[in-house]
């Protein structure tokens, strides 16, 4: 569980900044296209509120402008329950 939490930790921000990208420069299906992929990773990992928003991203209904704050609360979340497991 740790290795698949850390390797969520490493590549979600790409993601993210794919995101964030691409809705800064009006690239609606991009915005799509990496959504979809956050939302994937986020319910593999049970990151439910990050996966609602990139849901809501992917189907037009939200501004990005809340993604960055609950991807900075998913890692957070994500970095302590790491720790618990060392």
């Amino acid at each position: 569980v740790v290795t698949l939490l850390n390797l969520f930790l490493e590549t979600t921000p790409g993601l993210v900044a794919a995101v964030l990208d691409a809705a800064e420069s009006g690239e609606q299906q991009e915005v799509v296209r990496a959504a979809h992929r956050l939302k994937g990773g986020a319910v593999s990992i049970g990151a439910a509120a990050l996966a609602a928003v990139a849901a809501e991203l992917e189907s037009g209904e939200q501004q990005s402008a809340r993604l960055a704050e609950c991807w900075q609360e998913t890692a957070t979340a994500l970095r302590q329950r790491i720790a618990l497991h060392r």
